[in-house]
């Protein structure tokens, strides 16, 4: 039987070796998740900024170009009332009355996008241990209530939402280009001829 013991023993010691290189495999799995993530996130928070400034700068040209006396008197601060802005142009001035398709598709690839952005960058993400599986926590503000938003993120769609916030950068340049033309704004027309290559350069350099 002591043949039997030793066989046990050893058998239990390669078990437990295994478990510990798979716990180690784990692990490593883990933070290289963890690594790509923040890089992915880092994207996203690099590429957003380029597009929520070009956002501003459209807004703020349609401003001086009688948006402040038929829109709202104000600048819009948030997301929101920045697209909704955005929307109003072509409705109510003339002058960019025919880029109201085309600002109107803009919106929307912003609207399908804000969510992924708010999770990513307003919320925390977490990634399972177990299963790498991304979960993201963010607070909702709703009048006096706060309630606490999770989604199950993947990886992928966080990739794909650092793709498709460097194409939007690209569609806003194109955006600022239209409104600047159509408002004939010499100093506008100038500045996007630098933004347009600036872009086209930022948007290579993000996706190497």
């Amino acid at each position: 039987m002591l043949w039997l013991t030793r066989r046990v023993a050893s058998d239990e010691a390669k078990l437990r070796e295994l478990r510990r290189s798979v716990e180690n495999t784990k692990h490593e799995i883990y933070e290289k998740y963890r690594e790509l993530l923040a890089s992915e996130v880092g994207h996203l928070a690099m590429s957003w900024s380029v597009f929520e400034m070009l956002l501003d700068i459209v807004i703020g040209m349609i401003h001086r170009h009688g948006g402040k006396d038929v829109i709202r008197g104000s600048l819009p601060t948030s997301l929101k009332e920045k697209v909704t802005y955005l929307r109003k142009a072509p409705r109510v001035l003339s002058a960019v009355t025919h880029l109201e398709a085309e600002t109107n598709a803009f919106a929307e690839k912003v609207q399908i996008l804000k969510e992924t952005r708010h999770d990513c960058l307003h919320g925390i993400l977490l990634i399972d241990p177990e299963d790498f599986s991304i979960f993201s926590m963010r607070l909702r503000y709703n009048g006096a209530q706060v309630q606490t938003i999770g989604t199950q993120r993947t990886f992928k769609e966080v990739g794909l939402a650092v793709d498709a916030t460097l194409a939007l950068c690209q569609a806003g340049a194109a955006i600022f280009g239209r409104f600047a033309e159509a408002f004939d704004d010499k100093e506008a027309i100038e500045t996007h001829r630098q933004f347009e290559n600036n872009v086209a350069s930022f948007a290579v350099k993000q996706r190497g």
